[in-house]
């Protein structure tokens, strides 16, 4: 079994203080260390200004590749502001590029995002010319605020050329699309569990867009930011998507979406996990299994037996004594005896 080799990124007694030192110093054949390596971005120092990370030039395979993600206790909770956080404040053609197979990059906020030379700028994109199998996962992440918003400025979120898969991830108030497939000639990408709010300016633009084949399934896509659509399948398949338009087409989709579903979307404390039990993404999702599983709360809707939501949150209500739905039989069980034992007591 490869070792997992960890190391700590942005906080006292660091073994690196930028991403970029990181990355120079672990690329590598990782399939002949038999390694995986990990760079664990921490809170502890601040928000990180760091643009054109280049994670490329290692030896990879199915088990063996590189991580950049962020420690439980240091990374987001689900709302921008609550863990660590990427903030550039340069020009960024590029926040973060991945041009390695099967690299991961979870639970990472990034923002701030632009570029004054010529108007292209992505929060992080994605070159694999491999297969689908070997495509970078980009999972847990919230990309969110490219700033410049002339006609010129092509801004992405989350991007790719050709393979990619984008899990979990939430995407608001990027300029041009907040998720976008851009060549044409891939196949096998999965956009899973996404939601994306307010992006799609100037012309036809989406909020999710894929010109690569593969599937766009259980995403929640509202309010584009312009005259596009919330989705554009393009070359992908759609299914099991909510939009506030007629965007949301395929098997079991709805277009009843509303910025109302979310928690709030007041400029600058936006929090898009999902409000009420009766929001119509609530249990309308289908069920993926293992793939996708834990939402951008860190929950898991497949061990956790849930009735799967679309979009990147998992709506739980609070547990209340009263109520038994959305629990799985055992935990009804388990209040009711309690319910007992209480009720013996106090007699």
């Amino acid at each position: 079994m490869p070792t997992t080799v960890v190391s700590t990124i942005n906080k006292p007694g660091e073994d690196y203080n930028t991403i970029a030192l990181w990355e120079a110093a672990k690329q590598g054949n990782l399939v002949l260390a038999d390694q995986v390596q990990q760079g664990d971005c921490y809170n502890d120092d601040g928000n990180l200004d760091e643009t054109g990370i280049v994670i490329d030039g290692s030896t990879t395979d199915a088990t063996r590749y590189m991580v950049l993600s962020s420690p439980v206790g240091e990374r987001h909770t689900g709302k921008a502001g609550t863990g660590f956080h990427l903030r550039p404040t340069g020009n960024s053609l590029r926040v973060i590029f991945v041009a390695d197979q099967y690299v991961r990059i979870e639970w990472l906020e990034i923002s701030n995002f632009f570029n004054g030379w010529y108007g292209h700028a992505h929060g992080i994109d994605l070159d694999n010319s491999g297969s689908a199998a070997a495509a970078p996962l980009v999972q847990n992440c919230i990309v969110h605020d490219s700033q410049g918003g002339a006609s010129n400025n092509l801004h992405f979120g989350i991007s790719w050329n050709r393979f990619a898969k984008v899990w979990n991830c939430i995407v608001y108030n990027v300029h041009s699309e907040g998720i976008k497939g851009y060549d044409g000639y891939g196949g096998g990408v999965q956009v899973y569990h996404c939601t994306v709010y307010n992006c799609g300016q100037f012309g036809n633009k989406a909020n999710i867009h894929s010109a690569d084949p593969g599937e766009i399934k259980n995403c929640c896509s509202i309010a584009t930011n312009g005259t596009g659509n919330a989705f554009n399948y393009g070359g992908a398949t759609g299914s099991y998507n909510i939009a506030d338009d007629a965007s949301a087409t395929g098997t079991g989709s709805r277009t009843d979406g509303s910025t109302t579903d979310f928690v709030s979307t007041t400029g600058g404390s936006e929090d898009l996990r999902i409000a009420n039990s009766d929001d119509p993404e609530v249990d309308h999702g289908t069920d993926l299994g293992a793939t996708a599983a834990i939402d951008i709360n860190g929950r898991n809707r497949d061990t956790e037996g849930d009735v799967w939501d679309m979009g990147a949150h998992e709506f739980v209500a609070p547990v209340n004594p009263d109520t038994f739905a959305r629990r799985r039989p055992e935990e009804d069980w388990r209040l009711r005896t309690n319910r007992v034992a209480e009720h013996l007591v106090g007699a």
